[in-house]
C-alpha cells in the first residue's frame, strides 16, 4: 500500500524534473490519456474481462479495488515488458500497442485475484493463449538470432 500512496503523490507534482525518463513518461501518459486510471479500469478493463468470462464460462472474482491497486504496485508499467502503459486504445485502423490490457497469467484459470496483470495491448496478443514460458523461449530466440546478423 505504500508504494501506491507514495506513486499517487508523484503523479501530483507538478516538477518531475527529478524523476527518470520512464518514470516522467509514465506520469505524463497517465496525466494526459487518463487523469484517472479508475476511469478506464472501469469502463474498458472491469467491463471487458467480466464480459470475456461470462463469455467463456470463466471464474470472475475481480473488482474495481483490486484492479486499481494492481494498476499502482505495476506503476502504470507492463508486467512483462516495463514499457509505460495508458488508457487509450487508439482508432479502429491503428490500435493502441501501448494500451492496458489485463492478461490472465494462467489460462487455465478465469479472472480471478492473483491470476491477472496488466500487460501492454501488444504483449497480450502476441502471448495470445500461450504460457508465458513459451513467449518469453520466442522472445530470447529472436535476441540471439539478431544477435547473430
Amino acid at each position: 500500500m505504500d508504494s501506491q500512496i507514495k506513486w499517487s503523490e508523484e503523479i501530483e507534482k507538478d516538477d518531475l524534473s527529478h524523476l527518470d525518463k520512464r518514470t516522467r513518461w509514465t506520469i505524463n501518459a497517465l496525466k494526459n490519456a487518463e487523469k484517472d486510471p479508475g476511469s478506464f479500469i472501469s469502463s474498458q478493463i472491469l467491463g471487458d474481462s467480466r464480459k470475456r468470462a461470462k463469455n467463456n464460462n470463466w471464474d470472475y472474482d475481480l473488482d474495481w479495488n483490486y484492479l486499481v491497486s494492481l494498476w499502482y504496485s505495476q506503476k502504470g508499467l507492463c508486467a512483462k515488458t516495463g514499457v509505460p502503459m495508458t488508457g487509450k486504445s487508439g482508432s479502429q485502423k491503428s490500435k493502441n500497442p501501448y494500451r492496458a490490457s489485463l492478461d490472465r497469467i494462467d489460462n487455465s484459470k478465469g479472472y480471478v485475484k492473483g491470476n491477472v496483470r496488466f500487460v501492454t495491448h501488444w504483449y497480450n496478443n502476441a502471448k495470445s493463449t500461450w504460457s508465458d514460458e513459451v513467449f518469453d523461449d520466442f522472445v530470447t530466440n529472436i535476441v540471439e538470432n539478431l544477435k547473430s546478423k
